[in-house]
This record gives structure tokens, C-alpha cells and sequence, in this order.
């Protein structure tokens, strides 16, 4: 019994401490490059989602407007809803404040994952599960 908890265990770490989908890391790399129309085209990438890309660009453009540039960014938590599945929780880091975020990723029958969802605000209570409060976002 005391093998199938720590395996049990051992498999959850694993899944938590996974790399961040590549389309995310490679949308934050093209905001490094590109601004935000680099960030929005490399989000977009694949997905079967249709972006109104102007509306989208306006609106990181205007969080720049007022924390500045963009540094850099970090997974804060994941979540593995199924296999092919998964939410990634983030803050983006700009020159004058936090900018908070998730993305909904699906895996295409073994291929790369393609973002179907993903929301980014100023207001960490626009974004994430209410009641979270530096804990796990995955948690019940």
C-alpha cells in the first residue's frame, strides 16, 4: 500500500512540474520579439479559435499603455484535465506591474497542442478560480 501512494504520488509531481505548452512558450518568446502582435499571431497558431487579431493586439497594447514593457513570465500552476487537455495559469511580468492569465490547450491526435481558450487581465480575480489565494488552482 505504502508503494501505490508514493507512486501515486510521484506521478501527480510529475504532471505538475510538466513543461508549459510550447504554443504558450513560444507566443511569450515572439512577445519578446514582436510586441503584441507577435504574442497574438503565435497564440493563435493552429488553433481552431478565430481571434478578432486587431482587438486582441489593442488590448495587451493598452495593459502596456499602463505597466509598461514586457519582461518576462512564469507558470504558476497547471492543471492536466485529461491527456489531451490542459489549463496553464501564468503571470506576465511588465515593468510596472503583474499581468495574470490562463490558457486552454488540446493535443491534436498526438501532435503539438493548440491554444482553444485563454483569458489575460490585470486583476488576478478576472482570471483565476475565486477563492484562490497562492494555493493549487487544481485543488477540489
Amino acid at each position: 500500500m505504502t508503494r501505490l501512494v508514493l507512486l501515486v504520488g510521484f506521478l501527480f509531481a510529475t504532471a505538475a512540474n510538466a513543461a508549459p505548452p510550447t504554443v504558450l512558450e513560444a507566443a511569450f518568446k515572439a512577445y519578446g520579439t514582436g510586441g503584441a502582435a507577435g504574442f497574438v499571431a503565435a497564440l493563435f497558431k493552429g488553433s481552431p479559435v478565430a481571434p478578432d487579431v486587431t482587438a486582441q493586439v489593442n488590448g495587451l497594447e493598452q495593459i502596456e499603455s499602463y505597466y509598461g514593457g514586457f519582461e518576462s513570465w512564469e507558470v504558476l500552476d497547471e492543471c492536466e484535465l485529461t491527456d489531451r487537455v490542459r489549463n496553464t495559469f501564468y503571470v506576465a511580468y511588465f515593468d510596472r506591474g503583474p499581468v495574470f492569465g490562463y490558457v486552454t490547450t488540446y493535443r491534436i491526435n498526438g501532435a503539438d497542442e493548440v491554444m482553444t481558450s485563454y483569458q489575460i487581465h490585470t486583476e488576478i480575480a478576472a482570471v483565476f478560480p475565486a477563492g484562490w489565494v497562492g494555493g493549487d488552482v487544481c485543488e477540489d
